[in-house]
């Protein structure tokens, strides 16, 4: 998991679900999205978590 514009991971996870919990925790945190991607780099997904 890496934050955008980032050199170096935010966190190297075996599975991607724990990824994408901890991206969406911290994308509730700044108010920020999440984009998911596949092993080839193409986005699978993407969640926003915008603050209200």
């Amino acid at each position: 998991m890496k934050g955008e514009g980032n050199e170096k991971f935010t966190g190297v996870y075996q599975y991607q679900d724990d990824a994408i919990d901890r991206a969406r925790e911290i994308a509730e945190n700044y108010g920020s999205d999440v984009i998911i991607h596949r092993a080839d780099g193409t986005i699978r997904d993407r969640r926003s978590y915008k603050k209200k």
